[in-house]
């Protein structure tokens, strides 16, 4: 899919303090399309909510959750994807259920298949 490709994992940030362990995981995704859009599922498990972060720069969607197993290092799940401007940005929605992540990728109208009506010349 030209649109969602695989992008360079997100930039660290530097801290002076002490950090935490922190093991990264790439999560399996599966992408789907049909006419309106395209569909991103991200297998994220025990990750919650509140610690994962889905966002939109231009041109990168960025994939990211944290999960805390016992006194473990954190497990941090990353993923990101450069999208070009047949998706519209303002119409992307994420939802997560049962450690799966779901991303909704909406095209843009211009880019939507649309059936064309033939008339018959007389």
């Amino acid at each position: 899919m030209s649109n969602l490709e695989p992008a360079k994992q997100p930039r660290e940030q530097s801290q002076a303090q002490h950090v935490e362990p922190v093991r990264r995981v790439t999560p399996r995704v599966d992408i789907f399309e049909n006419d309106q859009e395209y569909l991103l599922f991200a297998d994220v498990p025990g990750v919650s909510a509140e610690t994962l972060r889905v966002e939109f720069e231009p041109p990168e969607l960025v994939l990211e959750g944290d999960r805390k197993v016992g006194n473990g290092p954190t497990v941090r799940y990353t993923r990101a994807f450069q999208l070009d401007e047949r998706i519209d940005p303002e119409a992307i929605t994420a939802e997560l259920k049962h450690g799966v992540l779901r991303v909704k990728l909406a095209k843009s109208k211009a880019t939507q298949a649309r059936r064309i009506q033939v008339r018959s010349a007389a």
